[in-house]
């Protein structure tokens, strides 16, 4: 009897492991697809901020990290700026609203929250940046092309599609200063703040040496790694 009833415990046990076994390999995959779809969706958020980039300086002549007409008296950083070129035109309205009757320009704690498109999907299943405070790690970085290739050439995993994407580019058109989009998790800044390390060295080195990062450029091209 005793010999039986610890067989039937040997077996419950050992089905109760597998049951548990099952649950954690289906937790790991559901986990590995989420944070995959994450990705991808990280990856189209930050082309489409390229792209509006573009569009914005296309719009501006004067580009977007300089004071445009279009705000005066109002100076709203490059984030708040980009705002109508986003979909976020009520957004954009309110800050404006708000700045203008504030002598002091200080922003109501209702907009301190950083916008969704300023908060990538990757960050949110990290849930290492407080969006709810206003952060974000989205920033914009001047560089060339040339310098972007020199950078990555022995590191980056799409560097063979960056080589796609500027192979038709002559030696002058690398060597003209753009604009990188940048979402980089290990750096914070409060998305209302200016931003005024563009062509700063130290900034520059730290985002080009990150092992977990995205950029994109103007045109639509997009990498991580």
């Amino acid at each position: 009897m005793k010999t039986y009833v610890y067989y039937l415990i040997s077996i419950v046990v050992i089905i109760a492991t597998f049951i548990l076994y099952l649950m954690y390999e289906d937790a790991v995959q559901r986990r590995s697809l989420k944070e995959y779809v994450a990705k991808i969706n990280t990856k189209r958020q930050i082309k489409n901020i390229g792209l509006a980039v573009k569009y914005y300086n296309e719009t501006y002549p004067s580009g977007l990290i300089s004071p445009e007409t279009n705000t005066k008296p109002v100076a709203l950083n490059w984030r708040v700026r980009l705002l109508p070129f986003l979909g976020e035109h009520i957004l954009y309205q309110q800050i404006i609203s708000q700045q203008k009757s504030n002598a002091d320009t200080r922003i109501a704690d209702s907009m301190r929250p950083a916008p969704n498109v300023y908060v990538s999907p990757a960050e949110e299943i990290a849930g290492k940046i407080d969006n709810k405070s206003g952060m974000t790690s989205i920033f914009l970085l001047r560089l060339s092309k040339q310098e972007f290739i020199d950078a990555y050439q022995d590191s980056f995993p799409d560097m063979e599609f960056i080589y796609k994407a500027y192979k038709d580019l002559s030696q002058e058109e690398l060597s003209e200063e753009a604009l990188f989009v940048v979402l980089a998790p290990e750096i914070t800044d409060d998305w209302m703040q200016l931003q005024t390390n563009f062509d700063d060295p130290e900034f520059r080195n730290r985002i080009l040496n990150m092992k977990n990062i995205y950029l994109a450029d103007l045109e639509g091209n997009v990498w991580s790694k």
